[in-house]
């Protein structure tokens, strides 16, 4: 069980992080792109809209400070 929910984590990642154009869309940096590569090690994200609300959260939090 453990392997099919790293092997589809692993998966939402690699997609989000391979495409270019939602991250261009999105205007995601690389500092960006470095916190939500630990983020695929934390917990069940299963696809790239999960990342993408991961990513508005953070920039949510940063601007509120």
């Amino acid at each position: 069980m453990y392997e099919a929910d790293h092997s589809r984590r692993r998966s939402a990642w690699e997609q989000f992080r391979s495409d270019e154009r939602l991250q261009h869309a999105y205007n995601v940096k690389p500092e960006e792109l470095e916190s939500l590569s630990r983020v695929a090690m934390l917990g069940n994200v299963t696809s790239k809209d999960d990342y993408l609300f991961i990513l508005k959260m953070m920039r949510a939090k940063r601007h509120r400070y």
